[in-house]
């Protein structure tokens, strides 16, 4: 069972005194510009079916024309 001169033996702190990771809070214009990477990327994977239907749909009037 770990103690607390087992974490400052290790660690070289105290277990009670570890650092948090500070929080970052993106700005308006951060948020817009995910928020906009996004729609990208769900317009780019759309269009990539769109593409693939309509040459399905090319090739099956082409063949049984």
């Amino acid at each position: 069972m770990r103690n607390k001169r087992d974490d400052e033996f290790f660690y070289g702190m105290d277990s009670q005194e570890e650092q948090e990771a500070p929080k970052l809070e993106p700005t308006r214009q951060e948020r817009r510009w995910m928020a906009l990477g996004a729609l990208k990327g769900a317009l780019l994977i759309a269009l990539v079916y769109l593409a693939g239907g309509a040459i399905l749909i090319w090739l099956l009037l082409f063949f049984w024309s």
